[in-house]
């Protein structure tokens, strides 16, 4: 117990010869990291995050439910739908940054927006709870948030099944 005492006192674990970082994560914004963060949810959108559908959601055509949709899916409506969206966001200025995964994305990939929350400070990545959905957010990890510098704060944890809204404490 005494060797294990000893450990508290290296560099490793705040000893003598520890060096923090004096900058806080705030002030490293806009340097080590962009400015990516959101501090309201009616200010100018400036990019997004988004998956083109594919062949991933031909899955939806037997058994919606057993991939979680509501009915099949219209691959040639959706992907119409989702490049008019794409336009429409480039036309107004709108970074968009689009996520590929290798491999067969899930057949809810679709769905980035349920997969990080933005604060002024960074994205919080949230870990699906659905068994079909996992491993999406390791594909939004991987390319846009190191393109686009995001600062990861934490992975959240799903606490229910249930999608969980977020909302913005201020300090008075």
């Amino acid at each position: 117990m005494s060797a294990r005492k000893g450990l508290f006192n290296t560099s490793a674990y705040g000893g003598s010869r520890w060096s923090g970082r004096e900058a806080a994560h705030r002030d490293e914004i806009g340097s080590l990291w962009a400015a990516s963060g959101i501090d309201s949810e009616w200010g100018r959108l400036r990019a997004v995050i988004v998956h083109r559908p594919g062949a991933e959601l031909d899955a939806s055509l037997s058994d919606p439910d057993a991939v979680q949709m509501l009915a099949p899916v219209d691959l040639a409506k959706a992907r119409a739908q989702h490049e008019a969206m794409v336009e429409a966001y480039l036309a107004e200025g709108v970074a968009v940054h689009q996520v590929a995964p290798e491999g067969t994305p899930t057949p809810n990939q679709m769905f980035c927006a349920d997969l990080v929350f933005l604060t002024p400070e960074g994205a919080i990545l949230a870990r699906p709870a659905s068994t079909v959905r996992v491993g999406e957010e390791r594909q939004i990890a991987s390319r846009p948030i190191s393109v686009c510098r995001l600062s990861v704060l934490c992975a959240a944890t799903p606490l229910s099944r249930a999608p969980t809204p977020c909302g913005w404490i201020r300090a008075r």
